[in-house]
């Protein structure tokens, strides 16, 4: 009888009497930005004052938004290898005071795309946190690392570049997933070039190559190294973002001030390099050949034409989660087999379909393709439709800790969100209806109409769908 009741199906009066909150009882409003702005020094300073329980979260950001071209791909490389090279004393021996003494410590790159302008803005950021009795020690440690790190230890230098290639190659072959996405995208979008440049399948290939050819390129990728840093910690591009106490805010400002002191001048010469570099859409539809016997499958596209900007709808994120949750779950998870799989279409309106660990390829992209018509015919009741927009408030609504609030203020700063945006954007997605969700298939048409493609997979599977691809490599 137990395994009978199992495997019925409950009736839709049964699952009717399951309590499900009215659209009324959500906040109709979005998490206030709460940071202030000021300047100190010529430094652009971003300050949320909010319960931090003694511990100061601090991000420092350097504007590389007009560094040249050949300066990207290490710009990517320094956040694997500051902290984790020799200063004036052992890289050990630094490790174990930024442990000793803070919550953590990293040099990252960040990359935003201005809502407003529509403009790219690279960053090479530190984040850090620790016991505001500790932050002046972070802000030491950092100054070492920038003006004392030695690139020139050749040998700690291959071991890092081995390293980070190993687990790069791992990655690809057991998570391809954002691999995939990032280069199909980096075929048409300015900012996923970027970033595959920075994160992706381009720098594991630049990395790649350094490590195959060491002796030859050492003193090449050591000068660069020295020379981006001196391009990259620039006095005069700096941003401060800190969440903590008044008075803890008063003692981080001095302490960016003398940081700033520290940095390099900006070279007259290499100012006249600052006049940007021009991208060159390029559709590539790769397959990277890998040792897994799986496959990460996406297709990508922008919705706008060429020269043209439409307002984004905020009904896209409650589409989002219907394909993610019935029609790709029943399509590509259920039906495929695959572990997992994801669409997105952000504010940019760049979207993507993408799969995880998929036994298939070809029958997957021809699910992607079939979207447009789920789109066109998809009707719902009121209570399933409540449902989907209940499920998606959910994901803007995610309990955020202190560090969390912090790097949400100052994402939407560098991203130049309004919070009028974020208001009209909730206020759509609470209002979202079936006939909205069916107004947006001529734009989920144009995406896969770009029909931009990228694979990472198994040789099998990839050779017998060769005629999706204009290359097919594999992964060295």
């Amino acid at each position: 009888e137990l395994e009978e009741f199992q495997k019925t199906p409950s009736t839709q009066e049964e699952l009717e009497t399951i309590p499900l909150l009215e659209i009324s009882d959500i906040n109709k409003n979005p998490r206030p930005l709460i940071s202030k702005k000021s300047q100190v020094e010529n430094i652009t300073v971003l300050h949320s004052d909010i319960f931090t329980n003694g511990i100061g979260y601090v991000d420092i950001a350097f504007d590389c938004s007009r560094m040249p071209e050949k300066y990207h791909q290490y710009i990517g490389l320094l956040k694997y290898l500051l902290t984790y090279m020799d200063t004036d004393r052992d890289y050990m021996e630094l490790n174990m005071d930024i442990d000793l003494n803070l919550g953590g410590l990293a040099f990252d790159t960040g990359l935003y795309v201005s809502q407003s302008e529509n403009k790219i803005k690279l960053n090479t950021e530190i984040h850090f946190k620790a016991l505001n009795e500790n932050i002046k020690i972070a802000y030491e440690i950092i100054n070492e690392v920038i003006l004392k790190t030695k690139f020139d230890n050749e040998k700690r230098l291959k071991e890092l570049l081995e390293e980070l290639k190993l687990r790069m190659n791992r990655r690809i072959v057991s998570s391809g997933d954002s691999v995939a996405r990032l280069r199909a995208m980096s075929y048409y979008s300015k900012a996923y070039y970027l970033r595959d440049q920075i994160a992706g399948l381009a720098f594991y290939e630049f990395i790649s190559d350094i490590v195959d050819n060491f002796n030859e390129k050492k003193d090449e990728v050591i000068a660069m190294l020295y020379d981006t840093v001196k391009k990259v910690f620039v006095k005069d591009n700096m941003i401060l973002n800190f969440a903590g106490d008044g008075e803890n805010f008063e003692k981080v400002k001095e302490y960016t001030v003398d940081l700033k002191k520290n940095m390099f001048d900006s070279s007259d010469d290499f100012k006249e390099q600052f006049d940007g570099w021009k991208f060159v859409p390029q559709q590539k539809n790769e397959a990277i050949v890998t040792s897994g016997q799986v496959q990460y499958v996406t297709m990508a596209g922008n919705y706008n034409d060429e020269g043209e900007k439409e307002e984004y709808d905020g009904s896209f994120f409650v589409l989002g989660n219907i394909m993610r949750n019935k029609y790709l779950w029943n399509n590509i998870r259920e039906k495929g087999g695959a572990y997992g799989c994801n669409c997105v279409i952000g504010k940019t309106g760049d979207g993507f379909f993408s799969s995880y660990r998929d036994p298939k390829l070809k029958e997957s992209v021809e699910v992607y393709k079939k979207a447009p018509e789920f789109i066109e015919n998809f009707n719902v009741d009121e209570r399933e439709m409540r449902k989907y927009i209940i499920g998606t408030i959910s994901l803007l609504d995610t309990p955020l800790n202190a560090a969390d609030i912090s790097g949400r203020e100052f994402t939407n700063y560098m991203a130049g969100v309004p919070y009028e945006s974020l208001c009209k954007t909730r206020l759509k997605v609470l209002a979202t209806t079936p006939e909205d969700i069916r107004n947006l298939a001529p734009k989920v048409k144009k995406i896969i109409d770009r029909n931009n493609i990228c694979v990472v997979g198994s040789k099998s599977a990839i050779e017998g769908s060769r005629e999706l691809f204009k290359e097919i490599k594999e992964l060295r």
